[in-house]
C-alpha cells in the first residue's frame, strides 16, 4: 500500500482525480513515471498550480500494484 494508507483512501485514475483536485479534496497524487507526457504534463500542471504535492512512482504496474489492484495505474490520489 501507498505510505501505509488503505486502498479505499484512494481515487484511482487521471478523470476521477482531476474532478476531486478541483474541489479541493486531495492532498496529495501519486503518478507513474512511464505515463505518456502528452498525457500527464497538463495534469502535473494542474497539481502544481492548486498546490497539490506530487510523489512519483516507477511505473504504472507498480503504482496498480501499490493502489491494490490487479490493472495499470496512471495517477491515484489519497483523499
Amino acid at each position: 500500500m501507498l505510505d501505509g494508507h488503505k486502498p479505499d483512501d484512494f481515487i484511482i485514475g487521471i478523470k476521477q482525480t482531476r474532478r476531486l483536485i478541483q474541489s479541493g479534496e486531495v492532498k496529495k497524487c501519486y503518478v507513474a513515471k512511464d505515463v505518456n507526457p502528452y498525457i500527464i504534463d497538463p495534469f502535473i500542471e494542474m497539481c502544481e498550480k492548486m498546490g497539490v504535492e506530487i510523489i512519483y512512482v516507477d511505473t504504472k504496474k507498480e503504482l496498480g500494484k501499490k493502489c491494490g489492484i490487479d490493472v495499470d495505474a496512471s495517477v491515484a490520489a489519497l483523499k
